[in-house]
This record gives structure tokens, sequence and C-alpha cells, in this order.
């Protein structure tokens, strides 16, 4: 514990080491004057905006209120109709597939067997014992503030009347492996239920008329798999499913009437009157407006993402949301659609950084690549049209050098910057490369499949061939200097390594009796490097790769990288997690999971880092404040929005409490912001427009104590 408090500080004191001592007192002080625990999260996620989470769920009580849930445990809201959402809640060990509220500040939120309840509007969620049940939570309704119903897997049904305080578990059957997916109901006796049979596309339906102590099948023959039923009065109700699923009942689900479409899968349902309604289909809706019995189907939604609910807002509003954090809304009852999450979403392959807030990157896969550029240190991404000769399918970014290739064998290079680039022609092949570096300004190496290994020594002008005879499948090089370097033969399982710049090489194998396959390696002297494998065992050499022993076991290995930003600093990075080790790797420790698998890390320098993924995801290295957590249970202090553009408010639950004075901190511990004297009760608002993008620390004094919190600026 000393120790890891004695690497924050001394991190902190690098971070401002050219700032004067006033300024280095006051940024300890903030440490010192609160409550310090070990946290897990040292990286944020960034990019896509507002989360990269797969969205399940969405619950709106008015045009600007609302909620949303997904995996990752996530609960998200929003008070200006969409356009920016606070994080209420997240848990990479949860899922959460339905959220409902009965007014704008009570609800709940349920899903793999856990009940989470707020009264404070999602403020705090506390999580409600529930009856020992087999299977999944998957919808929650409730008809006023005292009763409600959870549904799910295997017929589970569960009641409360005194507002979740307690549970009843009313049925919950294995036989028949019959499902809940969604319920609705009519009053406090009358309900109806639907969903699927387990490994089948069959449907289930099921009415309750007594409060759902007793439940009856009605399900009609043929029915198909089904997502969602509303009801629009006592008697008049709709379900929608795969299949082409749509049906209509006009006696409580008693009795039902097909109206289905060929080859649709339906997602939601909703209908602004008997007349008027809409239907989801992932990318699109069908509208109908003679109580449908027709539907049109020309309406697209434009997410980047398949969408999984539909959910009214208020008038003609509508809200969907979807895989990888996609949300759209509509304002005309779904006849032209606004993309609330306009970010890239496509594989984040290779990321660079020239400074804390430029950075490039090549994104897409199967053949479709583009060249993406951020301007605010990763927080947005916008298609790059400066530089010429694009798409390209690799890049190497080092310090003020970058270096991209396109599949027209043509090498675009800076060494500036990106102020100036230039066009070089590389050796065809007939196959793209697999990697490239160059390790000084002249002198550079490229490999590829069947044995292609290629140098320059004049920058790019010219390369000389130094191809093997073998076909060696190369994947990846690392040259630490001009004459020792690497190489990875992925199918021959083996790591090459030259002491005289490519002219000679000797050929080693990871393991004795089982060998090993290598997923990158990484040298931090010419005698001192790593290996990471698909297996997930570590690899270390003091020889320079003649020997190479198991030296660390992870979980897992694919897609794995490490690197080190100092002599005992450093990080391992597999598929969908990341580690930090403060020893050379004798130990590693807050490992953190991630929503998407990791293809690409980059590290600017031992501070600031970033990491590229699957569905656009971006996250960035925070050592100021990620290796802390500040106990704020005394005092409960909101920042709304959080990431904000123009303004955050500052908002205290404790109305006995007030704000006495505020500061803003960058990550360098310099002061940006500062409001003394305030004594202002509730809340506060501040416009930070005129600060750059990126994290800050707002330093909030109140009666009771001093609060830490962590707001980040679009």
């Amino acid at each position: 514990m000393k120790l890891i408090l004695f690497h924050i500080f001394e991190q902190s004191l690098i971070l401002i080491k050219s700032t004067d001592m006033k300024t280095i007192i006051t940024f300890l002080s903030l440490f010192l004057s609160c409550n310090i625990a070990i946290a897990q999260d040292e990286w944020s996620l960034i990019h896509p905006d507002p989360t990269i989470s797969d969205i399940i769920d969405a619950h709106f009580v008015s045009e600007q209120k609302g909620w949303v849930a997904g995996t990752q445990g996530l609960i998200m809201f929003t008070q200006d109709g969409g356009n920016t959402w606070e994080m209420q809640h997240s848990n990479p060990d949860e899922a959460l597939w339905s959220i409902y509220f009965i007014n704008d500040v009570e609800g709940w939120a349920v899903g793999w067997s856990r009940i989470y309840h707020t009264t404070n509007a999602g403020s705090t969620w506390e999580l409600q014992t529930r009856p020992y049940v087999i299977g999944d939570l998957r919808d929650v309704y409730f008809i006023n503030q005292d009763t409600g119903w959870i549904v799910g897997t295997y017929k589970i049904v569960l009641k409360t009347t005194n507002g979740g305080e307690t549970w009843t578990k009313i049925s919950n059957t294995l036989a028949g492996n019959k499902y809940f997916n969604s319920v609705c109901f009519m009053d406090e006796l009358h309900g109806c239920g639907v969903g699927c049979l387990e490994s089948s596309t069959g449907g289930y339906i099921s009415v309750t008329n007594d409060g759902g102590l007793t439940w009856t099948e009605t399900t009609p023959t043929d029915c198909a798999y089904l997502n969602k039923v509303v009801f629009l009065d006592s008697l008049t109700g709709w379900a929608c499913g795969y299949d082409g699923a749509l049906i209509k009942t006009i006696d409580g689900g008693y009795t039902w009437i097909d109206k289905s479409l060929l080859n649709q899968s339906f997602v939601g349902i909703h209908f602004f009157d008997k007349m008027n309604g809409i239907s989801l289909e992932s990318n699109r809706v069908w509208l109908t407006q003679d109580g449908g019995e027709n539907w049109d189907s020309t309406y697209y939604i434009g997410a980047t993402a398949s969408q999984r609910c539909l959910t009214s807002c208020g008038n003609n509003q509508l809200i969907t949301v979807g895989f990888s954090g996609s949300i759209s809304k509509t304002a005309d009852g779904g006849r032209t659609w606004e993309n609330l999450n306009t970010t890239i979403s496509s594989l984040m392959m290779n990321l660079g950084f020239f400074d804390d807030m430029e950075g490039l990157a090549i994104t897409g896969n199967n053949g479709s690549h583009s060249l993406i550029r951020t301007t605010n240190g990763g927080y947005s991404w916008h298609y790059d049209t400066l530089i010429a000769n694009s798409p390209f399918y690799r890049m190497k970014l080092s310090g003020s050098s970058c270096y991209l290739l396109n599949a027209s064998f043509q090498l675009m290079k800076t060494n500036n910057a990106g102020e100036d680039w230039e066009l070089l022609t590389v050796p065809s092949l007939g196959s793209s490369y697999t990697d490239l570096q160059f390790v000084t300004e002249n002198t550079g190496y490229m490999c590829a499949l069947q044995g292609k290994f290629l140098k320059t020594i004049d920058g790019g002008e010219s390369w000389i061939n130094k191809s093997f005879v073998a076909l060696h499948d190369f994947r990846s090089l690392f040259f630490i200097d001009e004459d020792h370097g690497w190489l990875i033969d992925y199918s021959g399982k083996t790591i090459l390594h030259t002491t005289t710049g490519g002219d000679d090489w000797v050929s080693i194998s990871l393991g004795d009796s089982y060998i090993y396959q290598p997923e990158s390696i990484f040298f931090r002297s010419d005698e001192e490097g790593y290996a990471t494998t698909r297996e997930g065992v570590l690899f270390k050499t003091t020889d320079g790769g003649n020997y190479w022993e198991a030296f660390y076991v992870f979980p897992g290995g694919i897609n794995s990288m490490i690197c080190f930003v100092s002599a005992t600093e450093g990080w391992y990075k597999s598929s969908l997690e990341i580690y930090h080790t403060h020893d050379g790797g004798v130990t590693w420790v807050n490992n953190q999971s991630f929503p998407k698998p990791l293809r690409s890390m980059f590290f600017l320098n031992p501070y600031q880092g970033w990491l590229g993924g699957d569905d656009g995801l971006v996250a960035a290295y925070d050592p100021t404040v990620s290796l802390l957590e500040f106990d704020n249970n005394v005092t409960m202090i909101s920042v709304f929005p959080n990431p904000a553009t123009e303004v955050i408010s500052v908002d205290l639950c404790d109305e006995s409490d007030y704000i006495l004075g505020l500061k803003i901190f960058n990550l360098q511990g310099r002061q940006v912001m500062q409001f003394s004297n305030l004594s202002v009760t509730s809340s506060f608002q501040i416009d930070i427009s005129q600060l750059s993008c990126g994290a800050y620390i707002l330093d909030i004094s109140t009666t009771i104590k001093q609060n830490l919190v962590k707001f980040i600026k679009h």
C-alpha cells in the first residue's frame, strides 16, 4: 500500500515538475485532503460517445428525461432529450436488460438476476433482495409506486406490492423451457407476457387476470419468437418478434390476430393511438396508419449499429437504442431520424499520437480501410481528407514521424508531425506488407508473408531486398536500433534475431516440449526483451533473444501486446484486458476488462497512452486520477453533463449542505479556474466552453467536506 501511494505521488511530481512550488503544494493537497483507496480502472473509455456498451433498453418519463440500460451494467441518464448523457452505473460483470421508471425520480433496472432501485432519479442505485430463481431477469414493469412485476427465462415471474422492498416468486419453471422476454400490465390485475421457447424459433404468450398470481397460456398456432408486448388500453395490444411476427389482440391477450410480415425481425413496437403505430427492425422502422392492416417500410434510421429497443419520449418523439452505444431519435413519428452519437464505430486497427491532442488511426477491416484524425486527444474522430493517396492499410507513428502504406505499394511519410508529407514507391510484392518500422529517418524495415523482408537506408527512396528463401509467415517485426532486430514467423512459431541489420538471422522457438505461438515482441535494449504468446505465456530474454524463459502466465494471449514505458513500468494487453506492472514484469496488477476486443496500444510517454479496439473503442490512460477513488459518501455530488461541452452543473443532493468554493485543475496540476466565497445551496453552474478538450479535476469545497470529481471537456 505504501509503495503504491508513493508511486502515485512520484508520478504526480513528475507530471508537474515544470510548474512552480505553489502549484505542486496545491496539487498534492488535493490528494492529502481526501480519503484515498486503490482503484482498478486506470483507463477511461473516451470514444465512442456516450458509450460503447450495447444498449438494450430505454425508458423516458418526458421529452427531456430518460434512462438507458445495457451490457457492462450500463445505466445512463439524460435530461436534455438524449443530446448528452450521464453515466450512473457500470459493472463489467453485469448486463441489464430492462429499465422502468414510474415517475421522474423512482425506477428499477433488472438483468442477470440483479434488481436495482433508485428513488433519486438514478443518482444512486441500490441492489434489492430477490428470491432464489434459476434463469435471467428480462423485463420489469410497474403499475404504480408499490406494485410491479419482473419476468424472465424459465417462466420467471416475481411480484412486489411494496416498491421492491420484498419480492415474491410467483413462478420459475424449468419444464417446457418457456421464456418471458416482455411483460405489460393494463391494471393491477390484468397483464400479458410474451417470449419464446428455449432453443426454438417458437413463441410463447401467457395472460393473467389476478395480478400475476396465476397465468394462462394463449399462444396461437405457429407463433414465432416474440420480443415485445404493448397495450393501448385494457383490451387492445400488440406483440412483435422474429420471422415478421406482428400480432394483435382486442380481448386482453386471450386471442390473437395475425398481421405478420414475411422475412422481417421486429424488436420493438409502439402505437401512438389505435390507428398510428411503428415497429422497429434493426436499422429501419415500419409505419402504419390504419391500425396495422398495412405497413410502410421506407423509413430508415441510419444508425451505425443494429437497434434493440424503441421507446416513446412524448408526442411524436421516439428514441431507439442498440449495439455499440447506438442512439437515434425522431421528432416526426419515425419518418426522419437523427443519430445522436455520430461517432466512428469501426475497428481501430492502428493508432498513434504526435502529441497529447493530434493523432491518427487506421480504421476498418476486410479490405475496407480509412484514415481518421483526432485533434482533441481521441475524444472525437473524423475522416482525414488532408493526406493524399489514401486509403491506407498500415501505419506506424513514432515521435514526429509517421509512415502510411496503401494498396498501390506507396508509402506516405512525414518527419515533422504531419506538416509536410512525401510520397514514395515501395516494391510490389503481390500482397500487402504486414509490418514496418523506421529506427531513424533513414533506416527502416518492412516484412510480409512468404518470407519477404526489405530494408532501406535512404529514408525509403530505395529498398534492399533481404527476403528469405524459405516461405516464413512474417507478421510483425521489432528493431531496437539499426543492427538489432527481431521477426515473428507466425506459422513456424519462431522468433528470428539479427545483430547485423538483417544480413544474418538466428531462429529460435519459445518452449521445449510444447512450442508456443508468438504474438508480439518488445525490447527495452538490445539484450532485454519480451515476447507474448497466443497461449498467454509471457517470455523474457536477457541475451538478445538467444534464450527465452517463461516469465509470467496471463489468462489470455490472443492479440496480445506488451510495452514498457520505463525500466520497471510496463503494460500487457490481451484481447479484452490490460495489465500494469511497476516492477519490470514480476507482478502485474490492476487488470481492467473492456467490452470490445482490443487491437492496438500506443504510449506517447509514461503518462499518456491510448488503446484502440472494435466498434470504435478508444480508451485513454489517466495516471493522475485513475489510480485513486475518492470517498464521497458523506456528501453526494452530481456533475452533469459529464462529458460536457459548454456548461456543467454541480448539484448537491444534501439540502443542508452549501458549496463554499470550486477549483478546476488540468491533469498537469495547473489550476485553470477558481470560484471563491460562494455559499451556494443545491446547484452551481460553470461555463467550461473556453477550456481545452480533455480531462479535469473539479475540487469542490462544501460545509461538510472537500470532494474531488473528474469530468471531461469535449
